[in-house]
C-alpha cells in the first residue's frame, strides 16, 4: 500500500519553492532512508555512512574500463619479495603478478647485495637535511681520489722520518766550507727552511762533505739577508748520505745560518 499522505492547504501554510519563470518549482529534502526507516542525505565529505550519496558510473565510461583495469591488477601483486626484480633502467613497472623491471634481475631487498642487485637511493641535491647512517659507511673512491690517497700514505717523505732537527752557524769566512750539521748514519738531509744574513756581498750556498752543492748559490748584498722554507714534500736534500752538511761563500766576512731539516735513509 502507498505510504502517501494527503495535503489540504490551510490558510498561513508555506511550502519550499524556487520561482522559475513564473513557474514554482517545490524544494524537497533528500532522504536515503530503506523502507520504513528514515536516513538524511549527509553534506560535504562525510565518511562511508548510509546517508552519503553514491554515484554509479556508466559501464562504458573509459574511466570505469581504467578502474576496473587496475583493480585486477592490484589483485594479482605477489607480496612474496622473492618474486621482486629489478634492471639497470630504473623503470619500475607492474606485471604478470610481480613487481619487475625490463630487464630483470633479482632485487635484493636485504642489505650486503652484490652492485648489480642492491636497492639503490638518491638524495636530492637541494637537500637540507641530516642522513644518520646505522652501521658502518663504505664509500667508493674513483681511482683519481684513491691514486690521490694512496700518494698521501705512501709518501716516502713522510712515512719514514726518522728523525728533525735544527743547525747554526755563525762564522767569520766561509770561503773555506764550514760544517753546520755533522753527517748521521745511512741518512741524508732534507733542508725545510734556510736563513741567512751576511756582512760582505756575495754568493752563499749549502753542500755536503764532498762539496756537492745543495741548494742554489744565493747572491746577497752587504749586510744582506734571506728567509725561505719549503713544503715538507718538496725540500732541498742532500743526494748521498753518511754526509754533513756545511756552509760556503765567496767573500769573506761574519755570516749567520741556521736551517731545520729531518732525515731519512
Amino acid at each position: 500500500m502507498a505510504d502517501n499522505v494527503a495535503v489540504t492547504a490551510g490558510v498561513g501554510t508555506a511550502i519550499a519553492a524556487d520561482d522559475v519563470g513564473s513557474v514554482f518549482f517545490q524544494k524537497i529534502k533528500l532522504d536515503l532512508g530503506t523502507d520504513g526507516a528514515s536516513a538524511p542525505a549527509l553534506a560535504g565529505a562525510g565518511v562511508v555512512a548510509t546517508g552519503v550519496q553514491r554515484v554509479t558510473l556508466a559501464s562504458d565510461d573509459p574511466a570505469v574500463t581504467d578502474l576496473a583495469a587496475i583493480e585486477v591488477l592490484l589483485g594479482t601483486i605477489d607480496t612474496d619479495t622473492s618474486n621482486i626484480t629489478a634492471c639497470n633502467t630504473g623503470a619500475v613497472v607492474v606485471a604478470s603478478g610481480a613487481i619487475t623491471e625490463t630487464n630483470s634481475a633479482s632485487l635484493a631487498v636485504v642489505g650486503g647485495g652484490a652492485e648489480a642487485t642492491a636497492l639503490r637511493v638518491t638524495l636530492a641535491n637541494d637537500s637540507t637535511g641530516v642522513v644518520t647512517v646505522d652501521g658502518t659507511v663504505t664509500a667508493e673512491l674513483s681511482a683519481t681520489d684513491n691514486a690521490v690517497l694512496d700518494a698521501i700514505v705512501t709518501n716516502t717523505n713522510r712515512a719514514a722520518i726518522t728523525g728533525y732537527g735544527q743547525a747554526k752557524l755563525d762564522n767569520a769566512d766561509v770561503t773555506t766550507a764550514q760544517v753546520l750539521v755533522a753527517a748521521v748514519a745511512d741518512e741524508k738531509f732534507y733542508i725545510t727552511s734556510i736563513i741567512l744574513s751576511v756582512a760582505a756581498a756575495g754568493s752563499y750556498w749549502i753542500e755536503d762533505d764532498d762539496a756537492a752543492q745543495i741548494t742554489c748559490k744565493y747572491t746577497l748584498a752587504a749586510n744582506g739577508g734571506l728567509a725561505i722554507s719549503f713544503p715538507i714534500d718538496t725540500p732541498f736534500k742532500s743526494t748521498t748520505a753518511n754526509k754533513g752538511l756545511k756552509v760556503k761563500g765567496s767573500a769573506a766576512g761574519v755570516i749567520g745560518c741556521m736551517i731545520t731539516y729531518y732525515t731519512l735513509a
